[in-house]
């Protein structure tokens, strides 16, 4: 089924001719279920409709050099396939997708789980998916098509027996735009309490694909001239990412499809409890429109471009019409600035995104020093602390300056400040 590409570096060439052997990317992820040893195994399956079909199942193999033990599960398909949307920002080229029979690249998504019962207490299991292959599509790793697809993560039952991995709301793949700032939240979950670590790490691949041979080890792809595992694409001023969340940020300047790999490391109290690597793959080169967000503004008493709020209260909820990021609201309001009805500055103290159970949210709760009085008082957007407004799903900014008029009826004496 693997299938030789001529990419054209033109939109409609890459998203309409785009051939895979299987792998797009994928998640590995693990959850304590209370019983002792027992883990939930997910395994987040990414294919090209232009490879081979979705599995029913997929093994996952386990060892721990410590306890001198191996062995596999394996986990059967619980949903999908579902095909992946185009974000909304992203124009995609006319046509229906590949998953329905069409020419434009399309990508499904299913969801594998499975119980696993760890024979002993160990702080060394490894959980490992290995399958051929990899897209041919792949601009950034060399004989991309021929690479197999190689997954790992840790688990230490000894030392945080009921640990759970992080979760991970963000699907690990996308498409996106040249000439556009690319980011990439992950919109992780950690339900243990621990801290985590973010860091780039190189995509892997096995020689020998004999189910859970220990005896062979996964080697570090090789990247095409001039990209690493932590500068996996081609950009205007390079890569990053933030050690302490997670997000990507670039602009590529070409078009490109880009495999890169994260590991993330879970910490408590300094000591290591686990580790999950995503391996995501990224198409740079479908054109993307303007998604600007703005506040959600009524006429109130006769007061346009306004909303309604309490007299006494010092702080207001705010309303705007998309997803913003919630990382990109700086937490201590420097975000905004605001008068009093006198036209005397009214401190804005916090900034909170509410509902920020992933990625976006699209309202935030802003707090004052002091209590709103009776009339209308004014906020507008400014660059924080973080360089930056609020960002769109699209990484459009809030225009500098957007404002919107806080409209109070007069104090009840109850909430008079």
């Amino acid at each position: 089924m693997i299938r030789s590409l001529l990419l054209c570096f033109s939109l409609l060439a890459v998203l309409n001719t785009v051939h895979a052997d299987h792998h797009v990317a994928m998640d590995l992820t693990y959850r304590a279920t209370g019983v002792q040893d027992q883990y939930e195994l997910t395994v987040k399956f990414f294919r090209d409709c232009n490879g081979m079909a979705m599995p029913a199942d997929v093994v996952v193999c386990f060892n721990s050099v410590s306890c001198n033990f191996q062995g596999s599960v394996t986990l059967n398909r619980v949903s999908g396939p579902t095909l992946v949307p185009f974000p909304s920002c992203v124009v995609p080229p006319p046509g229906a997708s590949s998953c329905s029979g069409g020419p434009v690249y399309g990508v499904q998504q299913s969801v594998f789980r499975g119980l696993l019962t760890l024979p002993y207490a160990c702080s060394d299991w490894k959980l490992e998916y290995v399958q051929c292959c990899r897209n041919y599509a792949i601009t950034n790793v060399q004989n991309a098509g021929t690479e197999s697809f190689y997954l790992l993560a840790t688990l230490d039952n000894l030392n945080f027996p009921g640990n759970s991995s992080p979760a991970y709301a963000t699907i690990p793949v996308t498409m996106w735009c040249t000439g556009t700032p690319f980011i990439y939240d992950h919109g992780v979950t950690e339900t243990d309490g621990d801290s985590l670590s973010f860091e780039f790490t190189s995509p892997m691949a096995k020689s020998n694909l004999v189910p859970c041979d220990v005896n062979v080890l996964p080697y570090p792809v090789t990247f095409t001239g001039g990209l690493s595992a932590t500068q996996p694409f081609y950009t205007v001023a390079g890569t990053t990412i933030d050690p302490a969340n997670g997000v990507v940020r670039c602009i590529a300047n070409q078009v490109q499809i880009g495999v890169m790999d994260i590991l993330v490391k879970e910490w408590r109290n300094g000591q290591l409890a686990g580790t999950t690597r995503r391996d995501i793959q990224v198409y740079f080169g479908a054109t993307c429109q303007a998604s600007i967000p703005e506040f959600v503004t009524g006429v109130v008493n006769g007061v346009p471009n306004a909303v309604s709020v309490t007299c006494g209260d010092t702080s207001v909820l705010l309303t705007i019409d998309r997803d913003v990021y919630c990382h990109s609201a700086a937490l201590d309001g420097t975000d905004f600035l605001a008068l009093d009805v006198n036209q005397v500055p009214l401190t804005v103290t916090r900034a909170e995104p509410v509902n920020c159970g992933s990625v976006f949210t699209r309202t935030v709760r802003l707090y004052f020093a002091q209590p709103l009085q009776a009339g209308v008082s004014v906020v507008w957007t400014r660059n924080g602390t973080d360089g930056n407004t609020l960002i769109g799903s699209c990484s459009d900014a809030m225009l500098l300056n957007d404002s919107v008029n806080l409209v109070a009826a007069p104090c009840n004496p109850l909430n008079a400040g």
